[in-house]
């Protein structure tokens, strides 16, 4: 396998993990929306990525329509993010977690530790309609409004 086989891999099983929860893939980015908040999870590789070796991690991203008009941004809506995390965030690192694959047995560790990291500790926070997912949000964002309210 090379690198374009290993993030073919772990795009595939993302999508199936995220569609059944509502998001759309476009490219290495799925995203969902609750009509104010937009959520974007990206799967970005390293640039020290080689042919052989994919050197990845996954960012959680969310866009608030809202906070768009109020701060007045120049750029596009679509590229606004009012708050980026990343999955290290999330497992308990102070830094961003990065995954080397360079074989099957790494890529699927890797696919296996991004997917517990989703299920478990990001997914449960994402709000989205009921029919979708829980009704939990992110409680970063919840500060972050607060204090531009305050």
């Amino acid at each position: 396998m090379d690198y374009t086989s290993y993030k073919k891999a772990l795009l595939m099983g993302l999508h199936e993990i995220l569609r059944t929860r509502g998001f759309k893939r476009k490219n290495n980015i799925f995203s969902a929306s609750n009509g104010d908040l937009s959520y974007y999870i990206c799967l970005q590789s390293n640039i020290n990525s080689t042919v052989d070796t994919l050197i990845t991690t996954v960012n959680i991203e969310m866009a608030s329509a809202e906070l768009y008009r109020i701060e007045e941004i120049s750029i596009p809506e679509e590229l606004y993010r009012s708050s980026v995390k990343n999955i290290g965030e999330y497992a308990g690192l102070q830094r961003t977690k990065w995954w080397t694959i360079h074989d099957e047995q790494s890529m699927l560790k890797a696919q296996q530790e991004i997917a517990a990291i989703l299920l478990n500790k990001i997914l449960p926070d994402i709000e989205l309609p009921a029919s979708k997912q829980s009704q939990g949000l992110f409680s970063w964002i919840k500060e972050f409004r607060a204090a531009m309210y305050l």
